[in-house]
Formats: structure tokens, C-alpha cells, sequence
């Protein structure tokens, strides 16, 4: 029987099969339970990750690969982007992406962005301050990792 445990970035998504397509067992149906609390952990951790860099520059050239960065305003190279909104680099791609956890082939990576994205900075009111964003966002992930 072949088994395996795979990750698929793109969709956010573990999946287990051990094999089986079809019929399952207690163990099978255990792990997928399992997988499926571990793949919520990942999200949330990916999600809440507070490691932002505020930008306020009008172009991503001095922008560096390794950082997530959070807009304090929108940049003319990314499309629709407003402040606010977070991006990383997708090796894949080759090219600054949204940060969301989840992709599609029509709207590509999923929006994020740290005033309407985020229920504990919504529940502040704040709709301006990025740094107090953030630190509402390192409280709700050292409460939620608990």
C-alpha cells in the first residue's frame, strides 16, 4: 500500500491518503482529523506571521525576497493594492504576490490585508495605524498559539 502526506502550497491544503481512495478506516479517518488541526495550526501561524516590514516606497526594487511586507500605500507595479495590504515573494512566480493562504488560477493568490483580514484589528477600529496593527496581531497570535 503506498501512503503518503503532501502539502499543496498553492491551494493550502494537506492532504493524507494512505493509499486508500475510497474506503477508509478508523486510522485513516484519524490521521485525516489530525492533518486537518495541523494544517489549521500552519495556516493560522502563516497568517498571523507579524514579521512585516512597513513600506512606504512607490516601487518594490529595493524591496528584499526574504521579508513580507505591508503597504503604506498602494504601489502603481501592484495592481489594486491600497495600504494595508500584504506581500511576499513567490519564488515560483518570480514576482511580489499577495500573502493570502489561498490560491486560484483566476484570481491568483488571495488578498490579505491587515485592516479588513484580520477580526482582532477590525475589532479595534483602527483603520490607519500600521504598527498598531501589527501589535495587535503579535497579541492575537500569542493567544491563539496557547
Amino acid at each position: 500500500m503506498d501512503e503518503s502526506i503532501t502539502y499543496d502550497g498553492k491551494n493550502g491544503a494537506w492532504d493524507v491518503d494512505f493509499g486508500l481512495n475510497d474506503d477508509a478506516d478508523d486510522f485513516t479517518d484519524s490521521a485525516k482529523v489530525s492533518l486537518d488541526k495541523f494544517r489549521a495550526f500552519y495556516d493560522f501561524v502563516y497568517k498571523y506571521n507579524y514579521n512585516l516590514t512597513i513600506s512606504n516606497v512607490t516601487t518594490t526594487d529595493s524591496w528584499n525576497t526574504s521579508n513580507k511586507y505591508i503597504l503604506e500605500t498602494g504601489i502603481e507595479s501592484l495592481t489594486g493594492s491600497k495600504k494595508g495590504d500584504i506581500y511576499r515573494w513567490d519564488e515560483y512566480a518570480n514576482a511580489w504576490v499577495n500573502a493570502g493562504l489561498y490560491y486560484d488560477s483566476t484570481n491568483r493568490w488571495e488578498t490579505l490585508n491587515i485592516f479588513t483580514d484580520f477580526p482582532e484589528v477590525v475589532a479595534t477600529g483602527n483603520r490607519s495605524n500600521l504598527q498598531m496593527a501589527i501589535d495587535t496581531l503579535k497579541s492575537a497570535f500569542k493567544s491563539g498559539i496557547e
